[in-house]
């Protein structure tokens, strides 16, 4: 029973760390300058809008996350919910696994 709780509690982590990092590896398709003013990033459900308006890209530009010369939004229930999608799928993943293994 520790175990199972000390397994949680790693899926948490590993989740957080997973939607967290997301911001950096996807990012929104960029076809004219209009969608620059709202870039939405975060995996599985958005998190942050940026406003990039700033950067003048060629298009089609692939828009990732920008620390400098852009506002950022952040939605933290948004962030929240992505957290808690992507605990409950590698939960259930860990529980038929376990299952799998113990008969």
């Amino acid at each position: 029973m520790v175990i199972r709780k000390i397994v949680y509690l790693v899926i948490l982590i590993v989740s957080m760390i997973f939607v967290t990092s997301s911001i950096i590896w996807d990012g929104m398709q960029i076809n004219n300058y209009d969608q620059l003013y709202h870039v939405n990033l975060g995996f599985p459900i958005t998190f942050i809008t940026q406003d990039q308006s700033a950067w003048e890209p060629p298009l089609p530009f692939r828009a990732t996350y920008k620390i400098t010369k852009t506002l950022s939004e952040f939605h933290a229930l948004r962030y929240f919910c992505a957290v808690l999608t992507v605990v409950f799928f590698l939960i259930i993943i860990f529980e038929f696994w376990r299952r799998k293994i113990m008969y």
